[in-house]
């Protein structure tokens, strides 16, 4: 929500996006689709997130004492119409 505010705040400014100024959400959010130009996000596993989440918590009421877990979880680039290509 805030990239689409930035968005919007930027085209008052008159600035020109992708074409001066590159944005990138995160979450890929429904609305990102509908701005304009498309937001480009990144999208996370929610539903992976969340079932590590319980099993952490599971775990943790079980061995309250056992070692920290950390979980990563990849993430993917979803282009659109808000960033282009690094100019070289």
């Amino acid at each position: 929500m805030i990239a689409l505010a930035a968005l919007e705040v930027l085209r008052e400014a008159g600035v020109q996006v992708p074409e001066e100024v590159s944005l990138i959400g995160y979450d890929d959010i429904p609305w990102a689709t509908l701005a304009h130009p498309p937001l480009t996000t990144i999208r996370q596993p929610v539903k992976e997130m969340a079932e590590a989440a319980v099993a952490l918590l599971l775990r943790r009421l079980q061995e309250p004492e056992g070692e920290a877990v950390q979980i990563v979880v990849p993430v993917t680039l979803v282009p659109r119409g808000s960033t282009r290509e690094v100019r070289r």
